[in-house]
């Protein structure tokens, strides 16, 4: 592990128990997302396009530790996935992002311009890689992203499990 700051301020805590505004709320005949009993819900009706949902929080950090659940509950898609971008820069043309699919298979990705860069993984595989971190469908996943001086760590369900540096965003 590389990152290795004290994150002791609170900067911002979502528990989902009522509408923060920070949040899309969208339905139509390919989405479907809603706060309900203490979740985000995005239920996706299609599986031709990806959809990103970004949070109406502006917040740039140099520093600072995620910490987040998500799972999947059912897919049409026999790929699906669910993950959460960070980092993201305010231009829309950078961050990151970490995915979990159905298959307990894992995936960080750059975003760079209007593609992606593995960093796990390779084209071969779309950037999946093993793990047995992984929760299995229905159950939640616990993410947890540190990052500081540009270097930064994930751990999944309190299991390490990979660090990288990216010299590019001093914030986001």
């Amino acid at each position: 592990q590389t990152v290795n700051e004290k994150f002791d301020k609170l900067d911002l805590s979502e528990n989902f128990d009522t509408s923060s505004g920070m949040w899309t709320f969208l339905a139509n005949n390919e989405n479907l997302f809603l706060v309900q009993d203490g979740e985000y819900i995005l239920n996706r009706k299609t599986t031709v396009s990806p959809f990103a949902v970004m949070a109406n929080y502006a917040y740039e950090a140099p520093a600072f530790k995620m910490v987040t659940s998500m799972k999947i509950e059912k897919s049409l898609d026999e790929n699906g996935s669910i993950g959460i971008i960070f980092m993201a820069q305010e231009d829309g043309k950078g961050g990151f992002l970490f995915e979990v699919n159905k298959a307990g298979l894992y995936r960080l990705r750059q975003i760079t311009g209007s593609s992606y860069k593995y960093l796990t993984g390779d084209s071969k595989t779309g950037g999946w890689a093993k793990t047995n971190f992984t929760s299995p469908i229905n159950v939640y996943n616990l993410v947890e992203i540190k990052t500081a001086n540009r270097k930064y760590d994930i751990s999944l369900n309190n299991q390490y499990l990979m660090s990288f540096e990216e010299i590019a965003y001093k914030t986001g």
